[in-house]
């Protein structure tokens, strides 16, 4: 009997719990329109009390209630909306989530780094696709009497510039208010639906960040083939002169400790000259190959390697591919 009340107690519980839960979506999706704001304030406190599940319905709230937002939703509305989708995703093991969240953070403000007690997983993901989606920039226009808005951000004329992929896009149409998520993967202009597109964004012609390390294996470089041509030069003449002295030379002394009138003289003497040889050959080859390679060397440096450019790197184009 009495397991049988605490197990019936275990269910009323369960029930109970499920009727709150209904009752506060079914509230939910009756109200007239979600305060984003209030559903973000709402979130974060329930994700304080660990209440994952009941932080989560406050962000789907917040997300269902943007078609019937009457006027501009804050950036700074947005940037907690999905800070918070981030960090509940986190902790729910949800890696896919998290990185959806993440996009929709950078898109929104590429600057708006997480803050740190938000943890180092957020923020290196943060870090990580600020640097993917900068590669794709557009342009959004608008035309119309009122004004349009770009998750928060008011569109001036001619155009803003952002990163592409979702945005809440809240503008004055033809036909009244709008207020929707985009995905948007190119230019657009808002208002009139024979609206012609803005220019695509040039690409750019920049010299990247001073690059000391490049600049000094350079200096090495160049130095290098320097002392090859200079260090080959120089045997080569060394060679050149023991040539001439070679040539002259009658060869008529001691060599060995046998004087000419000894019967080893000659073998001596021929030796001597063999010697003699074999050194001119060696400072003729060692020298000529110095200066091949050091030639080689400065060819590539002068000719075949980019010229510098200010802040010590080269020209290289950048733009949206």
């Amino acid at each position: 009997m009495l397991a049988l009340r605490a197990h019936t107690g275990y269910n009323r519980g369960v029930f109970t719990d499920g009727l709150m839960l209904t009752w506060w979506l079914v509230t939910a999706l009756a109200a007239p329109c979600a305060d984003v704001g209030a559903e973000v304030d709402a979130g974060w406190a329930a994700y304080n009390d660990a209440e994952l599940d009941l932080a989560k319905g406050h962000i789907d709230a917040a997300v269902a209630g943007f078609a019937c937002q009457a006027e501009a939703v804050s950036t700074e509305e947005l940037l907690g909306l999905y800070r918070l989708d981030a960090i509940v995703a986190i902790t729910q093991s949800d890696q896919k989530g998290a990185v959806y969240a993440t996009i929709r953070v950078v898109t929104i403000d590429p600057t708006a780094a997480p803050s740190p007690e938000l943890g180092p997983e957020l923020a290196a993901m943060h870090e990580t696709w600020s640097e993917r989606l900068a590669e794709n920039v557009i342009r959004i226009g608008y035309e119309g009497d009122g004004e349009a808005w770009v998750d928060g951000r008011r569109v001036e004329r001619p155009w803003i510039e952002v990163f592409a992929g979702e945005h809440l896009v809240q503008y004055d149409g033809p036909s009244g208010w709008v207020s929707r998520i985009d995905e948007l993967d190119r230019g657009v202009t808002l208002g009139p639906p024979d609206a012609a597109p803005p220019p695509e964004p040039e690409p750019i012609r920049e010299a990247p960040a001073d690059r000391p390390g490049r600049r000094v294996r350079r200096r090495v470089l160049l130095a290098s083939g320097l002392g090859l041509v200079a260090g080959g030069g120089g045997l080569v003449l060394g060679g050149s002169v023991l040539e001439t002295s070679f040539l002259n030379d009658p060869y008529t002394d001691s060599y060995g400790g046998c004087p000419p009138a000894d019967d080893c003289w000659a073998d001596a003497r021929s030796t001597r000259i063999r010697k003699d040889a074999a050194t001119v050959r060696a400072l003729y080859g060692i020298g000529y190959g110095a200066l091949g390679l050091g030639a080689v060397v400065l060819g590539t440096e002068l000719l075949l390697l980019p010229d510098p450019v200010a802040g010590g790197g080269s020209v290289r184009f950048s733009g949206r591919f």
